[in-house]
């Protein structure tokens, strides 16, 4: 399952630092005898899972917010090879 969040700081409603923002993969699973579990991911883990909405890049900016632009990478060529796979089957 994928997310973005952003954390806000403020004293008396006025901001005191920027706010932060982040993608995250929560990663879910049930197992038989032990019931439900999930690993929670962020970017700066570098999650080998790239099916992350292309939105959420534009959400969260690598150049105000931070992030790793290797994993980013990695999730626009997942989609590019989706979308070319699919105008090839399309033929």
């Amino acid at each position: 399952m994928w997310a973005v969040w952003e954390r806000t700081f403020s004293i008396e409603g006025i901001e005191s630092q920027p706010a932060e923002r982040w993608i995250t993969c929560d990663l879910i699973q049930y197992q038989r005898n032990s019931g439900w579990g999930y690993k929670d991911l962020d970017e700066s883990m570098g999650p080998y899972f790239y099916s992350c909405p292309m939105k959420y890049l534009n959400l969260v900016p690598i150049e105000q917010f931070g992030g790793n632009a290797d994993w980013r990478s990695q999730v626009i060529s997942h989609h590019k090879n989706k979308r070319e796979k699919r105008m090839s089957l399309a033929k």
